[in-house]
């Protein structure tokens, strides 16, 4: 079958990965690659690649996978060699690659830095006060990739001022991360990035700061949403009281280590909402489920959605999803 782009070529083979048919999926990918538009197959070559080695590695086929890798990592490409490929750690190239990756990423990392774009809504006039959303991608992804599932379009046209932040740390070719394992819950095993708590927040509260000073900003309601990694990361920076945080709306998350009783308690006084959303084929997710325990102990206003037929992705529906969060939060 002929695909016009990839994206059209990744829904295809996602049906077969979806359901644990890795070969399945490596015999579609690969023949769909064939009659694909070569500025596709260009402008895709990186995430192409990625995908390949992650199907190769659950479908048991690493030197297939190694191989990949070791031609992007010559070719200077940052990989996620231990992200989800723990199968190829027992390979005996694996320390090999994974001493020049970190070389690359170390040099790459001395020049990246926290960024973000605005997006307006139509007609943004000076002279009224308006809704701040900011967005936060997943880790390993960067802010491009994050609107492309979780559209500020669709927030803009709502009357919000839309803030894409893209984390500081770098993690793959160009994918960044917001803060390492140690973020989450205490039973996460550490990675090894130099960064702590107060660096994120110090990030995030002056890009607040200055999205304060260049805009009109209405700063009783400010809500922040994110996927994955983000989404944690947007927990992080609402229970810590680092941004005025009216609502949260995590997407995919687990807990981050500073949801402890005292901060919990702190959230009442300011009437935070939250509303969680997680994939149907993740459920249950026990630190989702904790930290809606806590909101519950404490009276705190909460919703939970489930995403039918996904796991932990963006959902289709996400656009009604989120006017259906909105509306909690902002009622």
């Amino acid at each position: 079958m002929k695909y016009n782009s990839f994206d059209e070529l990744e829904v295809a083979y996602c049906k077969f990965s979806d359901k644990e048919k890795y070969n399945e999926a490596i015999e579609v990918l690969e023949e769909g690659l064939k009659a694909l538009p070569k500025e596709e197959c260009e402008k895709n070559f990186y995430h192409i690649m990625i995908e390949k080695c992650w199907l190769y590695c659950n479908d048991e086929r690493f030197n297939e996978a190694v191989e990949i890798f070791s031609d992007l990592i010559d070719k200077g490409y940052i990989c996620p060699i231990d992200w989800n490929f723990d199968g190829l750690k027992g390979h005996e190239k694996y320390k090999e690659l994974e001493e020049k990756n970190e070389l690359i990423k170390k040099e790459a990392q001395k020049n990246a830095k926290f960024d973000y774009v605005v997006r307006l809504p139509e007609n943004y006039n000076e002279g009224e006060k308006y809704p701040v959303f900011f967005s936060l991608h997943g880790d390993g992804e960067n802010i491009q990739v994050h609107e492309k599932y979780w559209s500020s379009e669709w927030l803009t046209k709502r009357g919000f001022i839309v803030v894409c932040p893209q984390a500081s740390i770098v993690y793959g070719h160009e994918g960044y991360i917001w803060i390492d394992k140690g973020f989450y819950a205490e039973s996460y095993e550490t990675r090894k990035y130099p960064y702590t708590y107060s660096e994120l927040h110090k990030e995030f509260k002056n890009c607040y700061d200055l999205i304060c000073e260049q805009y009109s900003v209405d700063e009783e309601n400010i809500i922040i949403g994110g996927f994955s990694g983000g989404a944690v990361a947007a927990i992080d920076i609402t229970i810590s009281n680092v941004i005025p945080v009216k609502g949260v709306i995590p997407l995919c998350s687990l807990k981050p280590r500073s949801f402890r009783e005292e901060c919990v308690k702190s959230v009442i006084q300011r009437g935070v909402k939250f509303v969680f959303m997680d994939g149907e084929e993740d459920v249950p997710m026990e630190q989702v489920d904790e930290m809606i325990e806590a909101l519950d102990e404490h009276g705190i206003p909460h919703e939970y959605y489930i995403n039918e037929g996904i796991g932990h992705w963006y959902p289709a529906d996400l656009e009604g999803k989120l006017n259906k969060a909105l509306n909690f939060i902002m009622e």
